[in-house]
Order: structure tokens, then sequence, then C-alpha cells
């Protein structure tokens, strides 16, 4: 898979059907390199559109993930989208996402293992991508 290929010390997540905004890439390393987290995730605007608005003044946002705890994850995704940036460690120490056919959520198991193994997880409290 591409995490097993990718040669930095980061690696961000971008699902096929998201966009990131301009200042998603230097938000998300600013957010690692300051907090020293584990796994850093972000809120999202979301669109009824067919296209990426010109500016990120448009959408509107529904979810606010916070982080965790492990307890809410059983009942809702409290960590947020794929879209992430994650330290290559993370994957040493929990795996990788489930490539089962047909599992659904993996992005969610995954941060709730990441969580459970004691990782830190934060979230950049602003929209850096189109969802």
């Amino acid at each position: 898979t591409g995490i097993r290929a990718a040669k930095g010390s980061l690696i961000l997540f971008l699902d096929d059907d998201n966009a990131l905004f301009p200042n998603a890439v230097s938000t998300f390393v600013a957010g690692m390199q300051n907090s020293g987290a584990d796994i850093c995730t972000t809120f999202a605007k979301w669109l009824n559109e067919p296209f990426v608005p010109p500016d990120t003044k448009s959408g509107y946002m529904l979810y606010f993930p916070v982080g965790g705890p492990p307890d809410i994850a059983l009942i809702t995704n409290p960590y947020g989208d794929a879209n992430a940036i994650f330290r290559r460690e993370v994957f040493d120490r929990v795996g990788y996402l489930n490539e089962e056919r047909g599992f659904s959520a993996s992005d969610w198991e995954f941060f709730l293992r990441a969580d459970l193994a004691g990782l830190e997880i934060i979230t950049v409290p602003e929209p850096l991508y189109w969802y």
C-alpha cells in the first residue's frame, strides 16, 4: 500500500473524493510539530456541489471531531475522517488500516486502535478540506 511505500516521517491521508484547502498541509505539519502528537485530524466543510468552491468561506460544517475518548468511539466516531496526518511510527505500533474487502469504517477502527494503544490524537479546530 501507499503507507508501506512512503518514505517521509509524516504521512498525510486524503480521500479521493475530498479536496484540501490551500493551507491544509502546512497547518497539519505545524499541528504535529507544535503538539508532538502521533495523529492529527481536523474539521471539514461539507458541500452539495459537484465542484470545489473558489474560496473556503462557502460550505458548512456538520461534524466536529474532538479526538476521543475511546468510550465514545463505541457509539460514534469522535476522531474525524480519514483525512489526517500520522507519524510513520504509528503504523509500527498499531499496524495498518483494515484492507478487508467490504470492511466499513476502517479509519474509525484504526483511530480507536491507536487511541487504545495510548497514542495521542489531536484535532485542528478548523476545517482544512472539503468533504
